[in-house]
């Protein structure tokens, strides 16, 4: 009997129709059903390549995750002073929210959609930790370069940048005022105490 072939792009062409959808619409309102056909995919290749709806959840998160901490890097990279760096992602975020693309953030929506999957849970506290080390890493680069003082301990710096993203996108998403995403780069500069 001949061994069935899976193609590669058929992972791609769901892993990028469902990073669409769940980005759009959340984790629990894209049905498997709606990925297939928006995909032009089989279920023989969506369990081929994701033995379950959290597999491609997981897969899913982790190129978010790529994709925003390389996204993240280059703008640290442009940006290398903390103020400067503060300045310009809130100038991204404003765009993209009066643009009408800023869903809210990928973690944070996916965590409180899945709330009973241990598994992705798992996925998403790690996930998250590479997002908070990479901000610590950034922070403590400009104490030490006398960008931000000495006295501001870096690992909560980076733990209180977070807080603040994660507060701004979701007031901004339950009520549409762009005063919060401008509001960001006013917290973010008071948790280096750059803000006097």
């Amino acid at each position: 009997m001949k061994k069935r072939r899976y193609s590669k792009s058929a992972y791609e062409d769901i892993l990028t129709t469902a990073d669409d959808l769940f980005y759009k619409k959340g984790y629990s309102a894209s049905s498997l059903a709606e990925i297939l056909s928006s995909s032009g995919s089989h279920k023989a290749s969506f369990y081929h390549h994701f033995p379950t709806k959290s597999d491609l959840a997981k897969a899913y998160i982790r190129r978010r995750t790529d994709h925003f901490l390389e996204s993240m890097q280059t703008l640290m990279d442009r940006n290398s002073d903390y103020k400067k760096f503060a300045k310009e992602w809130v100038r991204v975020l404003k765009v993209q929210a009066l643009e009408g693309e800023l869903q809210g953030c990928s973690l944070g929506n996916l965590r409180t959609q899945a709330l009973m999957d241990e598994e992705l849970s798992e996925e998403i506290k790690v996930l998250t930790e590479r997002w908070l080390k990479a901000v610590h890493l950034f922070v403590e680069k400009n104490r030490e370069e006398g960008r931000i003082p000495k006295s501001v301990n870096s690992e909560t710096v980076a733990k209180r940048f977070l807080i603040s993203f994660e507060g701004t996108v979701q007031m901004f998403q339950l009520t549409g005022d762009i005063w919060y995403i401008e509001r960001l780069e006013t917290e973010w500069l008071a948790s280096v105490e750059l803000d006097k």
